[in-house]
């Protein structure tokens, strides 16, 4: 096991990266209540930008190691499941790419339900990562993300 304190860095830096991330979704979901006319395509359109950006940022920290493959240093069981996680973020960011091609439909009601959903996608992959930093560093050195959420998770 590693020093408490070394843990605790990655911890506090993934619940950082996290914190970002949930800010960007509740931006965006804030402008899909509050979007009415055919312009508010272009604030979504933004937000879903900046999100985008958020995540490929978060996801190319996450591929050149650090929090996640330092869970694995401790813990070689988790391999498999840092691996699953890797292979989770084409797939977050071609959801998201698709939102983004659909902007301009932002006000119907199937948009916003694909972008509730694409929200619990992106909540299910950090809680994933949330379980392999408290299985590797430890019981009660990490509570995963329990930060209220605008979208109702």
């Amino acid at each position: 096991m590693r020093d408490y304190l070394e843990c605790q860095a990655y911890v506090g830096h993934l619940r950082r990266e996290h914190k970002r991330i949930h800010e960007s979704l509740v931006v965006v979901e804030r402008e899909l209540q509050d979007s009415d006319s055919p312009s508010e395509g272009n604030g979504i359109r933004a937000g879903l930008t900046r999100l985008r950006e958020t995540l490929v940022g978060h996801f190319e920290q996450e591929e050149q190691g650090g929090c996640l493959e330092e869970a694995v240093c401790c813990d070689p069981r988790l391999s498999g499941e840092v691996s699953e996680i890797g292979k989770q973020h084409p797939r977050i960011l071609h959801l998201l790419d698709r939102l983004l091609k659909r902007a301009d439909d932002c006000r119907t009601v199937d948009y916003r339900e694909s972008f509730r959903q694409f929200a619990k996608v992106v909540h299910a992959h950090e809680a994933a990562e949330n379980r392999i930093l408290h299985t590797a560093f430890g019981t009660g050195q990490f509570e995963p993300n329990d930060s209220p959420s605008a979208l109702g998770e």
